[in-house]
């Protein structure tokens, strides 16, 4: 249970960080070039946020057991 906490913290944080430090992050790996052509010019830095919302997301299912149900039907196809 501590080693769930403890990565619930880690991946929570570096979603927070995401959040918060999106043009530093976005300066840091560059933009998108994908995202930039199909979606819009500066949506680079609205997908860094919405990763960083879904590491947080999968923090807390990690941290209430939801990733242990679905790695178990995944395991098995």
């Amino acid at each position: 249970m501590v080693f769930r906490i403890f990565m619930t913290a880690l991946w929570a944080g570096a979603g927070f960080t995401m959040i918060m430090y999106t043009r530093q992050v976005a300066d840091f790996t560059g933009t998108n070039s994908w995202i930039e052509n199909n979606i819009g010019s500066g949506q680079t830095y609205n997908f860094i946020k919405i990763m960083g919302m879904l590491f947080i997301f999968g923090a807390f299912l990690y941290l209430i057991g939801q990733f242990d149900w679905i790695f178990a039907k995944v395991g098995k196809l």
